[in-house]
């Protein structure tokens, strides 16, 4: 058995207006290993647990 969640995610965009962050600093975090993308056909999406977890750890 398997549980599944739902999960918000984000894309490009969404990330640059809740967030303001750009799709170059985007990029540059998931080169670095600090947040992870899924695509979706050729959409990219973040989720946000993973936002969530990225934040809190530079507010530490």
């Amino acid at each position: 058995m398997t549980t599944q969640t739902n999960d918000k995610h984000y894309t490009v965009r969404e990330m640059g207006e809740l967030f303001g962050v750009s799709r170059s600093k985007l990029d540059r975090l998931v080169r670095q290993g600090k947040i992870k993308k899924t695509k979706f056909g050729a959409t990219t999406l973040y989720k946000a647990t993973e936002i969530q977890r990225y934040l809190a750890s530079i507010n530490q």
